[in-house]
Formats: structure tokens, C-alpha cells, sequence
């Protein structure tokens, strides 16, 4: 075991040694060290840069530019609070693992190999910069974007939810996953290229002007695909590449895809195998699950539109 492990039933650190006992949180900034488990219990600034073995944070505290907060095992616990500051969160050569409750934010850049989170709550990140993977194991993770970004090589998994938010677009290139759900929000689009995800339950939009953009991949839900009630000029695209060994997949799972969902205007499907028979398709849209194909589905949906073009396909199975 690492020198903490977390108890989801009171949300704190336990301590172990060879035994398990509770943990006794040193406070005051100006005390604390790496080999401290520690409790952010009171808003504050950092002064200087500072190291400690585990922190939980249960009010806000600010890491001002140029200053470094060292989390040596990479344990972290926010409770509603924030992490502010446009300084550094450094893990080192550990992930940092997050438990999180309530809706807490990280907005200093994120020193580490990987980040995991858990715990019941939707934590949003605003700095993508840890360098590898992400395990959203529980809960939500929340990225709101202040530029279009690209993360390649670099995974998504777990059974939570990854939430892309922010008016821009975030491209996952030559990535893998399978994770509980995907929500597309803020406007901007989801690209998902040379890559393969599976969804536990499915792609979603939780705002209009959205867009799920998929090429050279294969992306399957087990949950239906629906543009959301409601929602106006989301897009949803599949496309080829235009060479014969290549093809893109987005697989419904027989849970079938609407487009266009009471008062939905303006949403646009595009399968388009860019001159290869079958380059880009939909599968999956069986009415098996009591779904099926729908474009401007219920009442006072209208201007929806579905093009299939240059061999691209969508199959019932």
C-alpha cells in the first residue's frame, strides 16, 4: 500500500505503517513538509513554494505563478473546494489521484505522469498538461478549454464521465479507451482520429453547436446516440480517408441514433467515405433495443439533415 489510502465512507486519508490508524493533519502553511499529510482547512495563498506527501483540501487555496505545489505521493482530496492559482501541481514521477466530492476545480497546470479520479463528484480541470494517461474511474471529469487542443498518445478510460467543455476543440489522436460516457459541451467538437473508444453508455451533447467528429477510428456505445432535446446545429461527422485499407466506424450497439430530438433544429449527420466503398459507416442502428433511426424525431423538429456521400454506408446491424 502507499504510505495513505483514502476512505470514500468519511472522505479523509488513513494512514499506514504496518497498521492502519487515522490520520492527524498538520494545517499551518509555513509547517508543512514532504513527509506530511496535510489539510488545507482555511483560504489562502501560497507564500513560497512548498512540498508535502498528501494534501487534502477543503478550502481554497491559491498556487500564485512561478510557485510549485510538490504532492510527493500524489494523493489528493478536494471536497467542493478549489485549487487556484496559475502555478504548478507536481506529482513527479507519481500519477495524481484525486478523490473528489461535491464540484471542485484544479486550475494550476498539472505536473504528471497521469491522472486518475474517483469519488462522487465532477471535478474540472482547466489545464490538460499532465503528460499521460487519464482514469476517470468514478464521477466526472470536467475540461473546459481556453484553446483547441490535441492529445496524442495519451488515453481516456474508466466508468465515469469525461466532459469536454469550453467554445473549442479537443482532438484525441492515436488513442484508446473505454470509458462510462462522453459529454460534448460548450460548443466546439470532440475529433477522435486513429483511435479506438468504447463507451460504456454513449456519446452526449450537452449543449448546442456541438460536434462529435470521427475518422480513421472506431467509436461504439452501448447507449442510444441522440443530438439531445432540444438542441440546435449539432454535428455529428464520420469520415473516411480516402484509402482503401482505412475505414471509420461509429457503432451504435443496436441502440440506434436520433437526429433532431423535440424542437432539435438544425442537426446534421455526415457519413462520407471519401471515395472508398464502405470507408466511413454507422453501425448498429437495429430497432432490437426498441430505438432505431430517427431524423427529427417528436414534435416541432425540423431542418435536420442526413447525408451519406462517396461510399459511405449506415447499417441496421
Amino acid at each position: 500500500l502507499p504510505p495513505w489510502v483514502v476512505t470514500p465512507a468519511s472522505g479523509d486519508f488513513l494512514a499506514y505503517d504496518g497498521l492502519v490508524k487515522s490520520i492527524t493533519y498538520k494545517t499551518a502553511t509555513n509547517t508543512w513538509t514532504s513527509s506530511d499529510i496535510v489539510q488545507n482547512s482555511t483560504a489562502q495563498s501560497l507564500a513560497e513554494s512548498v512540498a508535502v506527501q498528501a494534501l487534502k483540501v477543503s478550502a481554497p487555496l491559491t498556487v500564485p505563478a512561478g510557485m510549485v505545489l510538490t504532492n510527493v505521493t500524489g494523493g489528493l482530496i478536494l471536497s467542493s473546494a478549489t485549487l487556484d492559482g496559475s502555478g504548478t501541481i507536481d506529482s513527479g514521477t507519481n500519477d495524481l489521484i484525486v478523490y473528489q466530492t461535491g464540484t471542485p476545480w484544479i486550475n494550476p497546470a498539472i505536473s504528471a505522469p497521469g491522472l486518475t479520479v474517483w469519488g462522487g463528484g465532477t471535478l474540472t480541470v482547466t489545464n490538460l498538461t499532465w503528460s499521460g494517461d487519464t482514469f476517470v474511474h468514478q464521477g466526472s471529469l470536467r475540461t473546459v478549454l481556453t484553446q483547441s487542443t490535441v492529445l496524442e498518445n495519451r488515453n481516456i478510460n474508466g466508468l465515469g464521465e469525461f466532459i469536454k467543455d469550453g467554445p473549442y476543440t479537443l482532438a484525441l489522436i492515436n488513442s484508446t479507451g473505454t470509458v462510462g460516457k462522453i459529454t460534448i459541451n460548450g460548443g466546439g467538437a470532440l475529433s477522435i482520429n486513429n483511435s479506438y473508444y468504447q463507451l460504456i453508455n454513449s456519446f452526449g451533447f450537452g449543449n448546442s453547436d456541438s460536434g462529435l467528429i470521427v475518422s480513421n477510428s472506431y467509436a461504439g456505445t452501448r447507449a442510444s446516440i441522440l443530438t439531445g432535446t432540444g438542441k440546435t446545429n449539432i454535428v455529428i461527422y464520420v469520415l473516411g480517408t480516402g484509402l482503401a485499407n482505412q475505414s471509420t466506424v461509429l457503432d451504435c450497439g443496436d441502440f440506434g441514433m436520433y437526429v433532431g430530438v423535440d424542437n432539435g433544429l438544425g442537426n446534421r449527420l455526415l457519413v462520407d467515405g471519401k471515395g472508398i466503398t464502405g470507408g466511413a459507416k454507422i453501425t448498429g442502428i437495429s430497432d432490437s433495443k426498441n430505438v432505431g433511426f430517427a431524423v427529427g424525431r417528436g414534435v416541432n423538429s425540423s431542418s435536420n439533415e442526413v447525408v451519406v456521400a462517396n461510399g459511405g454506408e449506415i447499417w441496421d446491424y
